[in-house]
């Protein structure tokens, strides 16, 4: 069972507590939710890593797509439910466009184009 829920919104916040941006589910499929996200203004100093990532994903560029996801999970990315205080831990974030893809611990082994 994935540890999000469809319908919530949840906000994607560093630890200095900058929101990212907000994404709402509306898929669940196997180890990944998946919904419409909304950037927020810090979103811009992390744009270029996140379509670095999209890019090397979809080029199937392994080892460079390893170090942009490498750069994203150091950054510590809370996913934390909107009037919530608690994050949820061990997820991997994907933004490309105007989605965002949210794996759960159990889904690590593959980004969402290599399912």
């Amino acid at each position: 069972m994935h540890p999000l829920s469809v319908g919530k919104t949840y906000s994607l916040r560093l630890p200095d507590g900058r929101a990212l941006g907000h994404v709402r589910v509306q898929r669940l499929q196997d180890w990944w939710a998946e919904g419409p996200f909304t950037v927020a203004p810090a979103f811009a100093e992390f744009r270029e890593l996140f379509e670095r990532e999209a890019e090397m994903r979809h080029q199937q560029i392994i080892p460079l797509w390893e170090e942009a996801m490498d750069e994203i999970e150091a950054l510590h990315i809370e996913v934390i439910e909107e009037g919530e205080e608690s994050a949820h831990p061990h997820l991997r974030i994907f933004v490309e466009g105007g989605e965002a893809i949210l794996g759960a611990a159990q889904s690590l082994e593959a980004g969402p184009a290599m399912r």
